[in-house]
């Protein structure tokens, strides 16, 4: 019999170890794994225009080679600073929300274009998101709207009856490339006037520029691109 007063003996801890061996080894193969899967994660995530807000849920950044903080003369609004665009995946579907960050305008469309960079041409590939009727005041979130891919016709122009939603978010994270993002909102002391009080402003990725247009006259340039 072991006499306590000796202190604790290595045997039985040996032997306690070997018992317990397949728990153990089963415990250290799932949290290996668990650190394996965050560690491909983080060297696959290649997007320029995401940032991780959390795990599976990701920031759309527009303004990817701006060098400067300074404000620009033609940026109306920043769209990292003043918007939130957050994609995520939920019921398996890929879906984007918006939220707006600024006290003194509000959203009322949005409409996001890119590519995800992976697909041919003659592939689902182009995505191509709208948001109508938002109004969307300081701190107001939208409502989170499933993803649409497409295909293009022989003049590179969505076809609207050749879409499917995007499901795959690791896909997504990996290739996805930002053509352009628009918006059209009303300053808040106009937001109950005529829609000549509208302002749409759209973000060239590529060419890091802006177009601003006011007024009802263009709401095709909105609506039918």
């Amino acid at each position: 019999m072991n006499d306590p007063t000796k202190g604790v003996d290595l045997e039985d801890i040996a032997r306690f170890f070997w018992k317990m061996r397949i728990p153990i080894l089963a415990t250290m193969f799932v949290i290996g794994l668990f650190f394996i899967n965050i560690i491909i994660e983080s060297r696959s995530f290649s997007s320029a225009n995401l940032d991780r807000a959390s795990r599976g849920v990701y920031r759309v950044r527009a303004e990817v080679d701006r060098q400067s903080n300074r404000e620009r003369e033609d940026e109306v609004v920043d769209f990292d600073k003043d918007m939130e665009l957050i994609v995520s995946k939920e019921h398996g579907v890929l879906l984007i929300s918006l939220a707006n960050k600024r006290e003194d305008i509000v959203i009322d469309r949005m409409h996001v274009r890119g590519r995800l960079r992976n697909r041919l041409s003659d592939d689902f590939h182009l995505i191509d998101v709208r948001n109508y009727n938002t109004n969307l005041v300081y701190n107001e979130v939208s409502s989170k709207l499933p993803i649409s891919i497409f295909k293009t016709n022989e003049y590179h122009q969505r076809d609207s009856e050749m879409w499917e939603w995007l499901v795959d978010i690791r896909e997504f994270r990996e290739n996805f490339e930002l053509h352009f993002i628009d918006i059209s909102f009303y300053p808040i002391e106009s937001w109950n006037a005529e829609r000549e009080a509208r302002i749409y402003l759209r973000y060239y990725v590529s060419t890091d520029t802006y177009q601003l247009r006011y007024g009802a006259e263009h709401l095709h340039f909105f609506v039918t691109e």
